[in-house]
């Protein structure tokens, strides 16, 4: 990035290099965080939209964090998960953004102060809708055994199978899956590589049945993989089937993916459960089961999903009251009957 570049043109450069490799919905809460953020300076007085990047300083950061935190009539104007999403915003656009112009120790110190400041977000759980994704995937499996249309809703069909269950049995982002090339699956071995967030390498685990849908549906694709004159490995995993890639190999965006899911809840749960099923929704699954399924082992679940800290894997977990009684009389009621 040159010198001098004014900080409205560093955000606009910044939200352009996320805006393909985030979900639609982290682009959006990313491009308002840093409006705020611009804005809260302008009424601070310390910068305006032309302001040179390289003056940026932690009062900056304190200006903003100021705004997150403002109060009106005694009610604060943002949530906890909502400042935290804002202050992300700004922490990834200092570090991936201005990594070459701010020294080491400003973006050090930038990093320190919001991890101290921030306010901490309640544990709660929200509703998790176990039983519906578990529908879904019940219902795309028959799906992808025909009837079909037309060769064009086939592909989609088997497409979709293929995202649906690689999502809930990887745990895999959005972002991740819709950017894997066929080069990536390492069939044999069941893993694929990718390049994930905070740009690190990682071997992700794919079950037996997400390797089946994700190699019927390459198998299906094969006469257009063919004809694209390309090697095949550089081409999409997942790839769109829509009139506008017809006869191409393109591959899907995030927005695609959460369009795809759209559908699907829509057709199978119904129009009013559109919204409560996302493909982040799938990772939530995802690590529940790990978790279920290795006997409440959080570390285990931790690694499966390639979290930093086991505190997010214990947010990401749904677990049941009646799982808990279950949980509960094995540990405690067997416990008893043993001693006695």
């Amino acid at each position: 990035m040159p010198s001098q570049t004014p900080l409205s043109s560093a955000i606009a450069d910044y939200l352009d290099s996320i805006r393909d490799a985030r979900s639609e919905h982290t682009y959006r809460v990313y491009r308002r965080g840093l409006a705020i953020f611009l804005a809260s300076l302008v009424e601070a007085k310390l910068a305006t939209p032309t302001t040179s990047v390289e003056e940026l300083s932690l009062d900056w950061v304190k200006a903003f964090l100021r705004q997150l935190q403002r109060k009106t009539e005694g009610q604060l104007l943002y949530a906890p998960a909502t400042e935290n999403l804002y202050l992300t915003a700004l922490l990834g656009f200092v570090r991936d953004h201005l990594g070459g112009i701010l020294t080491p120790a400003l973006t050090e110190s930038i990093r320190v102060f919001v991890k101290r400041k921030r306010r901490k977000i309640p544990l709660r759980q929200p509703p998790f809708p176990q039983e519906q994704i578990e529908k879904l995937l019940e219902a795309i499996q028959a799906a992808a055994q025909g009837p079909f249309k037309d060769e064009e809703h086939r592909l989609s069909v088997l497409r979709d199978r293929a995202l649906l269950i690689t999502l809930a049995d990887s745990g895999l982002r959005v972002f991740e899956i819709c950017g894997l090339t066929r080069g990536q699956l390492d069939s044999p071995e069941g893993k694929v590589t990718i390049i994930g967030k905070g740009n690190k390498e990682a071997r992700v685990r794919l079950s037996a049945r997400a390797l089946r849908a994700l190699s019927t549906y390459i198998q299906a694709r094969a006469k257009i993989d063919g004809a694209q004159k390309k090697e095949l490995g550089t081409l999409p995993l997942l790839a769109r089937h829509d009139w506008r890639a017809r006869g191409k190999t393109l591959a899907m965006t995030t927005r695609s993916a959460e369009r795809i899911i759209d559908r699907w809840v829509a057709a199978i749960l119904g129009a009013e459960a559109v919204g409560s099923i996302t493909p982040h929704t799938f990772r939530h699954y995802f690590v529940t089961v790990a978790i279920r399924g290795s006997g409440g082992d959080f570390q285990v679940a931790k690694e499966l999903a390639r979290h930093a800290n086991i505190v997010t894997t214990q947010r990401y977990a749904h677990i049941s009251d009646a799982e808990l009684d279950r949980q509960y009389d094995e540990i405690f009621e067997g416990r008893k009957g043993a001693l006695l």
